[in-house]
């Protein structure tokens, strides 16, 4: 595989054909050229020499993150367009000794562009373009084009058992499953598609083998017959003994297997592994066991997610949500690049993917695609374990509503029954993964850090008969980025949904003043208030754990924080030194403290008597000391917390004037407050 490079850009006509330009602009590629911000259009070029070592070897074009809407151009012919930029563009093609390749791509027509095309992302990382990569290949005249795999067959309880005596899917040209093809129990369906240069009559070999652990391999074939210039898809099915579940972390191991499809010289490998998931009264269930979520929703970063690199980079947020404790990962209204989902898999951290959705009018055809598409894309995954299905705004507020206002937000919250559009396009995605709500409560996404302990009290006491799923479960907090306060909604500020008796929504007041002040959007630079908590690391802390420990306290079940980023640019937007981030989300900060899985909290930071709460989200006992410090001063308490429960413990003493309190359980992170 040849990466491609030297590309020029210029801005272009979406609809010329093909494009023409004189001058062209050197660019990086991947990447979003910041040098075409605001441009509508951006067509790129570059040319290559023929990769092939032979006359009977094709050649094979893979663009990968083409954003939003491309048409690809080689050799002055049209070879296609795409309009899925988390779906790889792979065409098979007879090149010449030089090739041209032209490549327009154009902003998002539609609102499936997702949060690239809001002012969440800075314009120079929205351009459109070629985000993730771009190569070329040599490959057989009949090569793998695709695999696709679905592991099935295990028992939900969390049993070693199958599900029963029962025929696999029978291959669709093979006439029966790969393998002894009469399967029972555990098993990975397979599709393979083949695209043939020449007439084909063969057998694909197929395999699977654990990844990193030692297990039981399988290997089968399945026939292939197809005409020159066909493209066809092939069926079967590989029996797996006993095979090893995949675990989100703290549960067990994330077990993964590589499924090998080959055929000649040519071969695809897909990692995959063996999970149930639910969701209901319990929560979030996987493999039968209740696991309470501690999560972050990311927004892009366009130093993580394009360029060269970009498929380490991307792996970043992962990476700072182990070291904060959490164990789920949301991506705001996007698809990350396969390496984030990739390292998601290896660690064992959840991911609930919503469809790439910005507000504006909700065509349900065209979400049914992209629905069909992700779960394509990204259905096999385990740790993918939930998906997200947006609505249109304006069915609750008409057309100068966004979908991003907190009102809708807390309206949506009390209306979770989904329209026919948001059921159609679910009724699109794989099986056997739950659809999540995408709203949150009222303004809890904007408010921080401004929230005060009575506002949090209120959240609880007026939607806790929401349950789980609409009210405590999708608190989303802002975190780490946040730079200050302004008046964003004043005439909203100060009222929140509530709901009356009959369940309608009501305007309700609340505890938050009607002055608060609002975060402002990413792609400002408001100034703060010298008295603001964001201007006071102290005091941000102490909000951000009262509001998260709160939450956590009263048993919510998917507790979700927005939002976990690095920095984007060096032009206010986010926070350019990543400090803010660090403070909050790094091993020792105070997220991660109140993210930990078993974990002492004050039920409020305050002096007095105050009570201390134990919350163990583990499949295993908590018992032992818990330490408990305030100034120079300690004392002990004998904790005993079932798994998956939380319990008043006892009550400490905190003086007037006392500034640091440490609660600390036995070889676990400490809890400390600075009051």
């Amino acid at each position: 595989m040849v990466e491609l490079g030297e590309w020029g850009a210029a801005v272009a006509d979406p609809d010329e054909e093909p494009p023409d330009r004189v001058a062209w602009t050197p660019v990086e590629v991947p990447g979003s050229p910041p040098a075409f911000a605001g441009a509508e259009a951006v067509v790129y070029r570059t040319t290559f020499p023929d990769p092939r070592g032979s006359d009977t070897e094709r050649a094979l074009l893979d663009l990968r993150g083409l954003y939003a809407h491309a048409r690809i151009w080689l050799n002055g012919t049209l070879l296609g367009s795409h309009d899925a930029y988390f779906v790889p563009f792979r065409r098979a093609f007879e090149p010449a000794a030089e090739n041209e390749l032209l490549v327009t791509c154009r902003a998002p027509e539609d609102p499936f562009g997702g949060v690239h095309d809001t002012t969440l992302v800075a314009p120079e990382g929205s351009v459109p373009g070629i985000l993730w990569g771009a190569s070329v290949e040599a490959v057989p005249a009949n090569f793998v084009a695709d695999l696709a795999v679905r592991p099935r067959g295990i028992d939900p309880r969390g049993t070693d058992a199958g599900d029963g005596p029962g025929r696999a899917d029978a291959g669709s040209q093979s006439g029966g499953a790969a393998g002894d093809g009469n399967l029972e129990g555990p098993r990975i369906d397979v599709t393979v598609t083949v695209d043939a240069g020449t007439d084909l009559r063969n057998r694909i070999a197929l395999s699977s083998s654990p990844v990193g652990f030692e297990g039981s391999s399988s290997a089968g074939r399945i026939a292939v017959d197809a005409a020159a210039g066909e493209r066809v898809r092939v069926e079967g099915s590989l029996p797996v003994r006993e095979p090893e579940r995949w675990w989100p972390r703290g549960f067990g191991e994330p077990r993964r297997y590589a499924v090998r499809a080959s055929l000649g010289g040519s071969e695809q490998v897909v990692k995959t592994g063996f999970r149930t998931v639910a969701y209901g009264e319990d929560g979030l269930v996987v493999n039968g066991q209740r696991v309470p979520v501690r999560g972050f929703e990311s927004l892009p970063d366009a130093t993580a997610s394009a360029g060269p690199g970009a498929g380490d980079r991307a792996t970043s947020a992962v990476e700072r949500a182990v070291a904060a404790n959490a164990n789920l990962l949301r991506p705001h209204a996007h698809v990350p690049p396969p390496a984030f989902h990739e390292a998601a898999a290896a660690a064992g951290l959840l991911v609930h993917q919503p469809l790439p959705y910005c507000a504006g009018e909700f065509d349900v055809e065209r979400g049914r695609a992209i629905a069909r598409a992700l779960g394509t894309q990204h259905g096999h995954r385990p740790s993918l374990v939930a998906f997200g299905v947006p609505e249109d705004s304006r069915r609750l507020f008409g057309e100068d509503r966004p979908a991003d206002d907190p009102g809708w937000r807390s309206r949506r919250a009390l209306d979770p029954t989904p329209t026919a559009a948001a059921a159609a396009v679910t009724a699109a995605l794989p099986d056997g993964h739950p659809v999540l709500p995408l709203a949150g409560l009222p303004g809890t996404a904007e408010r921080y850090p401004d929230w005060e302990p009575e506002a949090v009290a209120w959240v609880l006491d007026s939607l806790g008969h929401l349950g789980d799923v609409e009210a405590l479960t999708r608190c989303l907090v802002a975190a780490a980025s946040a730079t200050g306060g302004n008046a964003k909604d004043a005439s909203n500020a100060g009222a929140s949904v509530a709901a009356s008796s009959d369940g309608s929504s009501t305007t309700d007041a609340s505890p938050f003043p009607a002055d608060t002040e609002w975060l402002p959007p990413p792609g400002t630079n408001a100034p703060t208030d010298g008295d603001s908590p964001a201007e006071d690391p102290r005091a941000a802390a102490l909000t951000l754990k009262t509001v998260v420990e709160t939450l956590r306290c009263s048993g919510s079940e998917l507790l979700t924080a927005l939002d976990l980023r690095a920095a984007t640019t060096d032009d206010g937007r986010g926070d350019p030194s990543g400090e803010r981030i660090e403070r909050f989300v790094s091993d020792d900060g105070a997220l991660a403290a109140s993210f930990a899985p078993a974990q002492a909290f004050l039920d409020e930071p305050t002096t007095g008597s105050v009570g201390v709460t134990v919350v163990n989200d583990t499949p295993e006992p908590v018992a032992g000391r818990l330490d408990c410090v305030v100034g120079d001063d300690g004392d002990g308490i004998e904790v005993a917390v079932d798994p998956l429960d939380n319990e008043l413990v006892g009550r400490v003493t905190i003086p007037d004037g006392a500034t640091r309190v440490e609660l600390s359980l036995a070889d676990r992170q400490p809890n400390v407050y600075h009051l």
